[in-house]
């Protein structure tokens, strides 16, 4: 069970907490108004609408004139002032036996004679409707602000555990990335090619002091995809989670297979769950079955591929960044595409956004492809696209290499209001 499934049911407990406050006191306002004779739409309207509880306050201070007494004939309203009930007639103060005055709650003897008053006689015929509706609104109030307190607290420590703490570093390589030398890799892959079409994984579990790595080597043979990937630490009830998704790219490829080599690392002692996903063309997600195989055989494998050792071979890291200006509001997409020796290099095409779906005004973004040095020459074309993926602008070829100074491309609108870059 990962953060999310934890997190956010906290979230929407706590917003419907929030409903339950104004729901329950304009439920409270209008039957209390009705049955004091108050106009009791208006008041509830103004006692939930009103900011904080100001309407609330203002209802029970004029609500003082407005008492909730009832015949007990006929259940009207009435008021302490009346001797019989307007609706049905019935006597609602005791008369003095002695003189005929009328009593009033509590006297002992009555007012105008002396005579002392019967038991009986002072208790009130009328009585107020009364209910403890006003204690549990009250309660309520008290109640639900702490425990929204006490929800969004528990959010936010399992929301930091499961964010904080974990990284992820992944290549897309070629085959003749792996060494001679690694051949349970080589092999393993023959294997795979053998067993027909599908999507294969190599993964490889250790400790570094409190965090938890978790290396993979993923292998696709039914055709060349993209990946992309999301992530999360875990938390205290949840495990690190690792999202893998394959998608089709937007050009053609040379190549038949996809290979991807991850390491993934969470301060949780507990183990990462691993899911992979696919997108066809059209951007329609469906679950992706992937026969993974635990092993060893990725020791050291991963940390060389990162560290681009690859001196025999002639592989650095080639990196880029772009950057665009306040004023670019209408690009939404880059596109990137690399051609080695005049030819594009159809591993090392990608594509970048913003998470949120937003324009990439003022937004800058890195880029890191594995570049075989032997090429004479690499050159990047960078495409632009608006919020419909409709292509805008697009570069002439830029030189890039493989050092580490990685070149700066910056997007701007000239005095014309044209895109241009430097």
């Amino acid at each position: 069970m990962g953060v999310a499934a934890i997190v956010y049911p906290i979230f929407i407990l706590c917003a419907l907490l929030l409903l339950i406050i104004p729901v329950v006191m304009g439920i409270y306002i209008y039957r209390d108004a009705k049955k004091r004779g108050m106009n009791a739409p208006l008041w509830t309207l103004l006692g939930v609408l009103a900011p904080g509880f100001i309407g609330l306050i203002i209802y029970l201070i004029v609500r003082g004139d407005h008492p909730d007494l009832q015949c007990p004939a006929c259940s009207k309203p009435v008021s302490a002032d009346f001797s019989v009930c307007p609706y049905c007639g019935a006597m609602l103060k005791e008369k003095c036996a002695q003189c005929g005055y009328t009593l009033e709650c509590g006297w002992v003897v009555c007012a105008s004679c002396g005579t002392e008053i019967p038991e009986d006689q002072r208790r009130a015929a009328v009585h107020s409707k009364g209910g403890n509706g006003l204690k549990w609104l009250l309660g309520l109030i008290i109640v639900v602000p702490l425990t929204l307190m006490v929800l969004l607290f528990a959010a936010t420590c399992l929301y930091t555990a499961g964010n904080a703490g974990c990284s992820l570093e992944f290549h897309q390589i070629t085959k003749s990335a792996i060494y001679e030398s690694q051949t349970e890799i080589l092999d393993w892959i023959s294997d795979c090619d053998a067993k027909g079409d599908g999507t294969y994984a190599l993964r490889t579990d250790y400790s570094m002091g409190a965090e938890s790595v978790t290396n993979l080597l993923v292998y696709r043979n039914d055709g060349y995809s993209e990946v992309s990937t999301s992530y999360g630490g875990g938390g205290w009830f949840a495990s690190p989670e690792l999202l893998i998704d394959f998608y089709v790219p937007d050009y053609e490829s040379d190549l038949d297979y996809t290979l991807v080599a991850f390491e993934f690392m969470a301060n949780n002692d507990k183990d990462t769950t691993v899911s992979f996903s696919d997108y066809d063309q059209y951007m329609n997600q469906s679950a992706l079955d992937c026969k993974m195989i635990e092993t060893d055989a990725l020791d050291g494998l991963i940390t060389d591929i990162f560290d681009m050792d690859y001196a025999e071979k002639s592989y650095d890291d080639c990196m880029y960044s772009i950057e665009f200006d306040e004023s670019m509001t209408a690009v939404y997409g880059i596109g990137t595409e690399i051609c080695k020796d005049g030819t594009l290099d159809l591993g090392n095409a990608s594509h970048a956004q913003s998470a949120d779906g937003s324009d990439l005004a003022g937004d800058c973004f890195y880029f890191s492809h594995l570049a075989d040095l032997t090429a004479t020459e690499y050159t990047l074309v960078v495409t632009l696209f608006d919020e419909n993926e409709a292509e805008i602008f697009r570069t002439e070829p830029v030189t890039l290499s493989g050092d580490t100074e990685a070149p700066l491309i910056y997007f701007f609108l000239d005095d014309d209001g044209n895109i241009t870059y430097k």
